[in-house]
């Protein structure tokens, strides 16, 4: 009897012990595997999920539910799946609006294919030297709205492997498919007979390259291996891999200096096309890649010139010339410390007159720091031929270091001469290596070569369609002036005068007589009066006499004023009869050149319109203000001469300008010889006699 009730009280109290463990082990399965509530995809009426619960208030599981969904992803109700659903579709909005300003550029027989993307919504758009020089003087161009469109080149940069053309609004080729693009009917007007006009384009937002930071997330459109046979541009993402690259010339002129390198995929075909940040800001123009044995793959690393190096060749791109890239005139390499010094100089460059000395090292330049000497590199390619811009650096004399800050404008790189000869080399298309040596192999990757795609139906068509467009059209050459040293003139004409028709109605000067009073540099009391046959200045301690012979190299000089006379009979006699009866040509923009205030103010940070000419054996440049707010006039701020004798060039600075009952006048003249200020005049009256 004690045995059984042993037993029993045995069994009750082992039950106990299984009862109480058991919750352990229930807690523990759970903490390990917690279950998945599954979710029924039918939604009540009401809109809550229809999903049954039980009694611990676990969702109940459901054979008509969901079972199988990754543990790691979102589920469809939770916040990071809608987090993730809406940035996808921002992304999908964001590439919406990026997608018509991309542009596909085909030579006339349609035979390769390049990018480009719009910069306003006139039609002009960047894209590189490479897509644009086999080419020739026009192109056809595809936007995403589907038609085909004809474009001419304006400027060319083989240097920076930049180009510039504008696309005509004359639809050629296609219907507009407004819903592809994104845009609206208000952008096309209907002529009749079918033809449609567009009436603006929709330009890239311009970003600032300087602000890009390595692992910023990037987007590049363009049409690789040509398959954007409908226009539609391809997208790959990636994240900038680096920034301020160099690229040497590997001995051709081509140079890609402060460029931007990604990992997206960039292959050819999207040589020319944009790079945006992640806010859709116009960041870089894609052009090369590191391809080399590799074969002619993207291996994810791709470079883009940065859109400020673009920017600051924009209207040099204008003027409708070749530029060249600027040269400091003197050489720099690595002290014991790394940092960049002067090693070399030549004695009659602008830099050498300013006061840069072998042994001086290099701070900043171009309002960059400058620590090391690619850096400097990086910094002086970016810059075209003509730039002003400052240097800050030391010098070490003893035991003392002086700091010393000079404006210099740079010099250019290549001869005229030699950037014609390189015209005439072409890339041959944009499926060859841009970075390969004339008349070398094309380098194969190794293994067996991948096969051609095949050529889409829409695409053969195209290629038919260009084929039969290989007479120069009737709306190209209305914008297309041909002449010897220039990549197209018409557009120089345009610019020039545009900057002319601005000022021209703000002359002072009378067609016989013009007189100025007021105070010069010492105080005293001035008259100058100038005629088509002289200038005559009149002080209290003396008069200076200047007869104008028409060549004011051949005939000698005041010694008392030197080129002081000439240069304002330079000024009156070019705002008078105007840029064209000098043949003065449009520059393109540019800092000030040095004056006396040669500090960091915001004058020295602005950027003018710049007309060259020879005025009687003299080199002469006008600076002008660029107008603010539309309707408002310009100003000339400063006039350049260089008689080319091997020293710095005369600058005369013109302020506080106002009008008065004689015209719109300066009030103020400085005048600056041997970069040192040589006459001031105070205006108080002048004008017509």
């Amino acid at each position: 009897m004690e045995k059984r009730v042993f037993r029993i009280f045995s069994i009750f109290f082992l039950l106990l012990a299984i009862w109480g463990i058991a919750p352990i082990f229930t807690v523990s399965e759970a903490s390990s595997n917690p279950p998945v509530p599954s979710v029924n995809l039918k939604e009540s009426a009401d809109g809550e999920n229809a999903a049954t619960k039980n009694e611990t208030g676990i969702a109940a599981h459901d054979e008509h539910t969901v079972k199988n969904e990754e543990e790691s992803l979102p589920r469809k109700n939770s916040r990071a799946f809608h987090y993730l659903k809406e940035e996808e579709r921002q992304q999908i909005d964001l590439l919406a609006q990026l997608t018509p300003s991309l542009v596909a550029i085909y030579p006339v027989d349609g035979s390769s294919c390049g990018s480009g993307v719009l910069i306003s919504d006139d039609g002009f758009a960047v894209t590189n030297f490479h897509v644009v020089q086999p080419c020739g003087v026009w192109m056809k161009c595809g936007l995403a709205d589907g038609c085909v469109y004809h474009a001419v080149v304006v400027g060319l940069d083989p240097v920076g492997d930049a180009a510039l053309i504008r696309i005509l609004p004359e639809v050629q080729a296609g219907r507009p498919n407004l819903e592809k693009s994104g845009e609206n009917e208000a952008v096309f007007e209907e002529t009749g007979e079918g033809k449609w006009v567009r009436r603006g384009f929709t330009p890239a937002k311009f970003g600032d390259s300087n602000q890009v930071r390595q692992g910023d997330r990037i987007w590049v459109l363009g049409n690789p291996f040509s398959f954007e046979e409908d226009f539609t541009p391809s997208v790959s993402s990636g994240i900038v891999s680096g920034t301020h690259r160099y690229q040497y010339p590997a001995e051709t002129f081509l140079e890609y200096a402060d460029c931007i390198q990604v990992d997206a995929s960039v292959n050819p075909g999207n040589s020319g096309g944009p790079l945006f940040n992640a806010a859709g800001e116009l960041i870089g123009i894609n052009g090369r890649c590191s391809f080399e044995k590799r074969g002619r793959i993207n291996v994810g690393a791709g470079y883009a010139i940065s859109i400020n190096q673009i920017r600051y060749f924009l209207s040099h791109l204008r003027s409708g010339r070749v530029v060249d890239h600027a040269t400091l005139g003197a050489t720099v390499s690595s002290d014991e410390l790394g940092r960049p010094v002067v090693d070399e100089i030549l004695e009659d460059s602008e830099a050498a007159l300013r006061g840069l000395e072998i042994g001086d090292r290099i701070l900043a330049f171009g309002g960059r720091s400058i620590q090391t000497v690619n850096e400097f590199k990086n910094v002086l390619g970016i810059f075209p031929k003509g730039w002003i811009v400052p240097i800050e650096f030391v010098r070490k004399i003893g035991s003392r270091v002086e700091n010393h800050r000079i404006t210099v404008r740079l010099s250019g790189v290549h001869s005229t001469p030699e950037l014609q000869a390189f015209l005439k080399h072409t890339f041959g298309n944009d499926m060859a290596d841009p970075n390969q040596k004339p008349g070398e192999t094309p380098l194969k990757p190794e293994g067996n070569p991948l096969p051609n795609p095949p050529i889409p139906e829409d695409f053969r068509q195209m290629m038919e369609l260009f084929k039969d467009l290989k007479k120069i059209p009737p709306e190209i050459a209305a914008v297309y002036e041909s002449r010897e040293g220039w990549v197209n003139f018409y557009f120089n004409r345009l610019e020039t005068k545009r900057v002319w028709e601005n000022l021209s109605s703000r002359s002072a000067f009378h067609e016989n007589s013009s007189i100025f009073r007021g105070t010069n540099l010492g105080g005293q009391r001035f008259e100058l009066e100038m005629t088509p046959e002289k200038t005559l200045l009149k002080q209290e301690n003396m008069d200076i006499l200047w007869e104008n012979q028409g060549d004011f190299t051949r005939q000698s000089l005041p010694p008392e004023s030197r080129l002081l006379l000439p240069g304002l009979t330079i000024w009156k006699e070019f705002c008078e009869k105007g840029p064209e009866a000098f043949e003065f040509t449009y520059f393109g923009e540019s800092p000030l050149p040095f004056t006396s205030e040669n500090s960091d103010t915001e004058e020295t940070r602005m950027l003018f319109d710049v007309l060259e000419g020879n005025v009687g054996g003299v080199n002469t440049r006008f600076f002008f203000t660029k107008p603010t707010e539309p309707g408002k006039p310009s100003e000339i701020r400063q006039m350049e001469l260089d008689i080319l004798d091997g020293g710095l060039p005369w600058e005369f600075k013109f302020t506080r300008w106002h009008q008065t009952s004689q015209g719109f006048l300066p009030g103020k003249v400085e005048i600056f010889a041997d970069g040192k200020i040589f006459e001031c005049f105070q205006l108080e009256t002048g004008g017509g006699k």
